[in-house]
């Protein structure tokens, strides 16, 4: 199974919801598992911490190396900002969701509270809870 993974699921599991919790534990390691997670879900995940949570520098890089370092995580780098362009123009939607949007091709699986995704032809949106 392969699963792309938005910003919030990670910012729910760092102010420890059970369901985002309970999923991450779930799948952390499993081989049959991959999570793919967008490079700009690292970069909001570390704003928002900062920012928002008021969160220390080192608590921040604590966070984002215990995501980095799940053995069946692999973070996706790539996107078309052309592509990127056309659906924020056709959606209403963030800039950064159809960014990953963008880097699932069209198509995917993705684990979101975010019902914004559900606006993306082609692609699926799951909640943790769906998947417990």
């Amino acid at each position: 199974m392969k699963y792309f993974v938005d910003t919030n699921i990670f910012i729910r599991l760092y102010e420890g919801q059970v369901e985002a919790s309970n999923w991450i534990r779930q799948i952390k390691g499993m081989s049959n598992c991959e999570i793919i997670v967008p490079a700009i879900v690292i970069e909001e995940i570390v704003w928002l911490l900062g920012k928002f949570y008021k969160a220390e520098k080192k608590e921040i890089v604590d966070f984002v190396e215990a995501i980095l370092g799940m053995s069946n995580v692999k973070i996706k780098y790539d996107y078309e900002i052309s592509e990127v362009a056309k659906l924020f123009k056709k959606l209403n939607v963030k800039f950064n969701d159809c960014v990953i949007a963008s880097t699932m091709d069209g198509n995917g699986t993705i684990v979101s509270n975010d019902r914004d995704f559900d606006r993306f032809v082609g692609i699926k949106r799951v909640e943790p809870k769906d998947l417990l």
